[in-house]
């Protein structure tokens, strides 16, 4: 089958990770003519990740590109918020109605921008 054929069917799918994709493929539950490994079928043929695979768009931490460390900390200082407790809340959708990160503020800042100006979890 061709990349944008099966890339269909595989969004249909509605998995996440490409862990998700071996244990469906490993447990024969996919059509029989569905490469086990797509990345390699098709990388010449339109592959970009599996996160495009999928439909999820999920790129791997150290993958991201991230804002800088002061550009990321501006943004967050301006939210107000009084330390992890907070930022975890922040993160995890609490904030009806938050600034979107857009995956360019890591959620875990403190391994993102360790050694890159980070100190403590005091924001401000």
């Amino acid at each position: 089958m061709d990349f944008e054929s099966v890339r269909k069917y595989a969004i249909n799918l509605n998995l996440n990770y490409k862990k998700q994709w071996d244990k469906l493929w490993n447990s024969n539950q996919l059509q029989s003519n569905i490469p086990q490994h797509p990345d390699a079928i098709y990388a010449d043929a339109g592959w970009k990740s599996w996160g495009n695979w999928l439909g999820s768009n999920y790129t791997k931490t150290f993958l991201r590109k991230y804002k800088k460390y002061e550009e990321a900390k501006k943004f967050v200082v301006q939210l107000k918020l009084e330390g992890h407790t907070q930022w975890k809340r922040y993160i995890n959708d609490e904030y009806p109605e938050k600034p979107i990160l857009s995956n360019l503020i890591p959620r875990a800042p403190h391994i993102v921008y360790k050694n890159k100006g980070w100190i403590v979890w005091v924001i401000g």
